[in-house]
């Protein structure tokens, strides 16, 4: 943290979906998975800031979230 243009996010609670959110509470990006061990998010179309990311589950219920800074 901080970034450019990839995230890396490790993917061991069976995790489905990967929401990100502007600092307005927006969702921005939105990308689907399928259970695997680690992943790399694009996030190169972002415009600098810091943003929030969700991991949910397959039940769309939320299991994690954390602040990234994207340069």
């Amino acid at each position: 943290n901080p970034t450019t243009g990839q995230l890396f996010v490790r993917n061991a609670e069976d995790l489905e979906q990967f929401r990100i959110y502007n600092m307005l509470g927006q969702e921005v990006l939105l990308f689907q998975t399928a259970s695997v061990s680690q992943m790399s998010l694009d996030v190169g179309s972002l415009n600098p800031g810091v943003y929030t990311i969700l991991a949910l589950d397959g039940d769309g219920q939320p299991q994690a979230k954390s602040k990234f800074v994207k340069n």
